[in-house]
């Protein structure tokens, strides 16, 4: 890890790979002492917290993964004094096709990992997570037909919402950040797949 603190870069090593299904949103922090990065310790996943003197890893239990499903980590978001949420990509193989879902949220409360309930919508996240600066998240996420969307996460209750969209149909938002201060976002998204090509990319504001 390289720290910049205003004058100049010092580095220090971490006890475990900063790794995990996403390439984005893999550290997060919401204060010098609450820095959180998602980490792999094969076969184990779990996450590295940096409380301003020390580096801790903190392993998620299996007890909270889904079940029959495939699932990875994607990206982490610290939110409050020593607490973060993990968004988990799942998916279920059936009939030689990928049927995303179900919905999983992690969330650490300074003791332990918990599983988010209540009634979760169909489909599954599929990464970026950020928080709406009222107490509540954002999430990107697709359908059980692997269209692009999004879900709001509040006081115990979801939401859908539909992803902005191009000639080429729903972006998948790779990426959202809140504006400090605020309740508008920020995202990107890839303006559509292409093998050998770039299709472009496009940058997403939302603003309540």
């Amino acid at each position: 890890a390289v720290h910049y603190n205003g004058y100049s870069w010092h580095s220090s090593e971490l006890p475990f790979e900063v790794a995990a299904n996403g390439i984005t949103g893999l550290v997060s922090a919401s204060s010098p002492s609450n820095i959180w990065a998602l980490a792999l310790k094969f076969p184990a996943v779990g996450a590295l917290h940096y409380n301003g003197k020390s580096w801790q890893l903190v392993l998620i239990p299996s007890s909270v993964m889904p079940l029959g499903q495939a699932s990875y980590t994607e990206q982490i978001l610290a939110q409050g004094p020593a607490t973060a949420w993990v968004t988990v990509y799942t998916f279920l193989q059936k009939d030689g096709k990928q049927i995303p879902g179900p919905v999983a949220l992690l969330h650490y409360s300074g003791k332990a990992w918990v599983k988010t309930t209540g009634k979760l919508p169909a489909g599954s996240l599929t990464g970026a997570i950020a928080s709406d600066g009222d107490g509540g998240l954002w999430m990107a996420a697709e359908s059980p037909a692997a269209v692009p969307m999004l879900l709001h996460y509040a006081g115990g209750k979801w939401t859908t919402a539909k992803a902005p969209a191009s000639s080429r149909g729903a972006l998948e938002i790779n990426a959202i950040c809140l504006v400090p201060g605020s309740k508008s976002l920020f995202g990107v998204a890839d303006l559509g797949p292409g093998f050998a090509s770039d299709n472009g990319a496009a940058i997403l504001r939302y603003a309540s």
